[in-house]
């Protein structure tokens, strides 16, 4: 490289109502990626640096790198072509001290992955299988069964172009190659130019297994909506995202499939969860309960609220007590689900507002903090829902379940995270659920949050703190929607589908 000198800044604030932006030229000796060490500090619940790179003919890609709370040091792995090459940083979100950039030298690049790593394929369903791979710009040379039987490919360049559509391409397979590789459980291999070689598992059935219980969570960018279709043949609605997703793919679909909806449940009054909900539940006969009047029984009578309740096929945070059964009120054919967060505590109280400097008096935030997230139990098979929850809520649940003595009870296979869990999330949760597959409601944006890259992949990914279990975390806008199949604990899988297949 051909400066490694340091690059220092000393009390240069980024801050989000000022213009300030950092601004320095760093020539490269060939086309690679280099790392900058970047000292800082922050007391925001999260902050991001915008970063723009101009090549040395003109074009500029831009990424964002979020910066975990308090003074630290982080690394910036940087993408930068032979010859002089322009980087500017400023402010994206959150007030920012910058203390001082460090240039380093070349990057090593470790975290090569495909999303997602576990296909699932039933020749009587056929369809094309899309995964995305994060290159680092490496060509993909070759796709090979365990055998060394090479596959056929094709790869496509995600657009618009920046930093992370840089790094990653869209590999497909086309439905008649995986026809022809027959039905069993294949190992496929990736292999990169520079060597590194990425593995993935294909499981190809010959017909569709028959399940009990099946559930879809939807790609709907950030915002939530799932469809729970349980085994007496009823469909339970959990949120139905925003109103143009509503309009555009929840909707679609019920009215494509036949689907009737028999009980809908809003986890918090936002409007990415509540979209077209009134349409919705008219269309399906459903009914409101007096929300006043349930609310008036969360603190007095239990047994009244939940018979009362149960006349209506409705439910939002402001009626539900952590802890109330919905399977109590609601015919869920043998489905548990439980509630672990909601509007009020399980004696009928307020839930308090903690002291978070971005909860306390925020009612948005206040929403996100008391918005329902449950337990569901089938058989064994346990699945968490999120809803909005931060890491207090979530910290909360832990010490709440462990002075029942019921830790062991909050270990699931499946966690559906929020698209808040970009935001905060705490790592000693994730590792108590122990989850199997992770899914994330979101878009390419995860990866420039520091929650995801610091909290999730360090702690939790990793595994620092806990046993080994996780197999799979699903990015919606890399995987699309996710169908979870379950027969017991012992017996389910899960299936990406793109929007083509499903609408």
């Amino acid at each position: 490289m051909a400066n490694e000198g340091t690059l220092k800044i000393i009390n240069k604030t980024l801050s989000k109502t000022s213009n300030d932006c950092y601004i320095t030229d760093f020539s490269a000796e060939k086309n690679a990626y280099y790392t900058f060490e970047i000292g800082y500090a922050h007391d925001y619940w999260d902050a991001s640096l915008k970063v723009d790179i101009t090549y040395p003919d003109g074009r500029i890609s831009t990424f964002l790198k979020g910066l975990p709370h308090g003074k630290n040091m982080i690394k910036l792995n940087v993408f930068l072509e032979c010859g002089t090459n322009r980087i500017a940083i400023s402010h994206y979100f959150g007030e920012i001290l910058l203390n001082s950039i460090k240039a380093t030298g070349p990057a090593e690049i470790t975290d090569y992955r495909i999303s997602p790593e576990n296909i699932f394929f039933s020749c009587d369903a056929p369809k094309n299988v899309k995964m995305v791979l994060q290159n680092y710009r490496k060509e993909l040379v070759e796709i090979k069964t365990e055998s060394g039987t090479p596959i056929p490919f094709e790869v496509r360049v995600k657009e618009p172009y920046n930093e992370y559509t840089a790094s990653i391409v869209e590999v497909f397979l086309d439905k008649e190659v995986v026809f022809w590789l027959g039905e069993g459980e294949h190992t496929l291999c990736y292999c990169l130019e520079n060597g590194v070689t990425l593995e993935q598992s294909l499981t190809v059935k010959k017909a569709t297994p028959k399940t009990d219980l099946q559930f879809i969570n939807f790609n709907v960018g950030c915002a939530n909506a799932t469809l729970i279709m349980l085994p007496n043949g009823k469909n339970m609605l959990v949120d139905s995202a925003t109103e143009k997703s509503a309009r555009e793919k929840i909707i679609p679909y019920l009215e494509k499939h036949s689907v009737k909806v028999d009980y809908y449940l809003l986890t918090h009054f936002h409007g990415d969860h509540f979209g077209c909900v009134d349409e919705i539940l008219e269309k399906n006969g459903i009914k409101k309960p007096d929300g006043q009047k349930a609310e008036k029984m969360v603190r007095t009578d239990k047994a009244k609220r939940e018979k009362y309740l149960k006349n209506y096929s409705y439910l939002d945070s402001t009626m539900l007590c952590f802890y109330d059964e919905i399977h109590n009120i609601w015919d869920l054919g043998g489905v548990r689900i439980e509630v672990l967060n909601s509007r009020f505590d399980e004696y009928g109280n307020p839930m308090r507002i903690y002291n978070y400097p971005f909860i306390k008096n925020n009612e948005h935030n206040f929403e996100n903090s008391t918005s329902v997230s449950f337990m569901l139990d089938y058989n064994g098979f346990r699945y968490y829902h999120g809803a909005d929850n931060y890491a207090f809520s979530q910290n909360r649940l832990i010490a709440d379940y462990t002075k029942q003595g019921r830790e062991d009870e909050l270990c699931c296979h499946y966690f559906f995270g929020n698209h808040h869990f970009i935001c905060d999330t705490s790592a000693e949760f994730m590792n108590t659920l122990n989850p199997t597959v992770v899914f994330i409601p979101i878009c390419g944006t995860i990866y420039r949050r520091s929650t995801y890259e610091y909290v999730y992949k360090e702690n939790v990914k990793n595994y620092y703190f806990s046993h080994k279990r996780l197999s799979d975390t699903l990015i919606s806008s890399e995987v699309g929607s996710v169908r979870v199949c379950v027969n017991n604990a012992d017996d389910w899988y899960y299936e990406n589908i793109q929007d083509e297949d499903l609408y």
